[in-house]
């Protein structure tokens, strides 16, 4: 797949074969039980987090370390960035029964009350980031660029009104758009 045009590659007779039978796995063939829609466009998001809601309306909690300015999504994930001298950091070994033997109401109740950290909710949202022909060539940019997003996934989106589109794609598969060499 190295001179594939999901790789970048200039496009030549031999790579637009390989994106046409792409596409036709992705669009009509095989790959379109994978996600239901014969009029697929991959649409690779990012994962973004919406910090700072009220813990009354979401069960999605975080953990704020304003000296670190660290932020973990989970209790398993603060819990884990402990180290020897972590609890008496935070001054959690204050409490009567030991952190990590508190149940984990307890440990949430006793996180509310350190002053460097915030206890809030948070949102999990798939911001839009680009979108490309194949579930392959989505697959290749989410692995050169994810130092830049984090967090990335494939979405599949129906282009099924976006007549231009499908009309287009529709003339790739059927041969009426072909590759011509110059």
């Amino acid at each position: 797949m190295e001179n594939s045009l999901a790789n970048g590659a200039e496009i030549s007779a031999e790579n637009f074969k390989d994106f046409i039978a792409r596409l036709h796995k992705g669009v009509r063939g095989e790959g379109v039980n994978d996600h239901c829609t014969a009029n697929a466009l991959f649409v690779v998001q990012c994962e973004r987090h919406i910090t700072g809601l009220d813990t009354d309306y979401t069960d999605n909690k975080c953990i704020h370390d304003h000296e670190e300015s660290e932020t973990y999504y989970s209790l398993e994930s603060f819990i884990e960035s402990f180290d020897e001298d972590s609890l008496s950091h935070y001054e959690l070994d204050d409490y009567e029964t030991p952190f990590l033997e508190m149940t984990e109401r307890e440990q949430w109740d006793c996180l509310e009350q350190v002053t460097q950290l915030s206890v809030t909710g948070f949102d999990v949202t798939w911001e839009y980031v680009n979108c490309h022909f194949t579930k392959e060539a989505a697959e290749r940019f989410i692995e050169r660029k994810r130092h830049d997003y984090g967090n990335m996934r494939v979405y599949v989106d129906s282009q099924y009104w976006a007549w231009e589109f499908k009309e287009i794609v529709d003339a790739l598969l059927d041969g009426k758009l072909v590759y011509k060499g110059q």
